[in-house]
């Protein structure tokens, strides 16, 4: 099992940013990064206050939302992005 999380571990951070450069146009591909890796930080702070109260309530809960919310956002990114018809060069 850890096997398994070490290899998707080392495979998702690749794999995500050849994504986000297929998806984004060349020309307004680094204000879209740098607004999304900004998001990403003002998110982690709400989500470690969140994180340590649902933890104190209860210590399995943070761990059955983060995979609720997981599979909620995988399955609105298989439902609704598509392959670009070009990809840029």
């Amino acid at each position: 099992m850890n096997l398994a999380f070490a290899i998707g571990g080392s495979l998702i951070m690749p794999a995500y940013q050849a994504f986000l450069a297929d998806m984004i146009p060349r020309e307004k591909r680094g204000r879209i990064m740098g607004t999304i890796v900004t998001l990403n930080i003002l998110a982690t702070v709400p989500a470690s206050t969140l994180g340590g109260f649902l933890y104190g309530v209860a210590p399995s809960y943070p761990f059955i939302m983060a995979l609720l919310l997981g599979t909620t956002v995988s399955l609105i990114i298989l439902f609704t992005v598509k392959e670009p018809k070009t990809k840029e060069l």
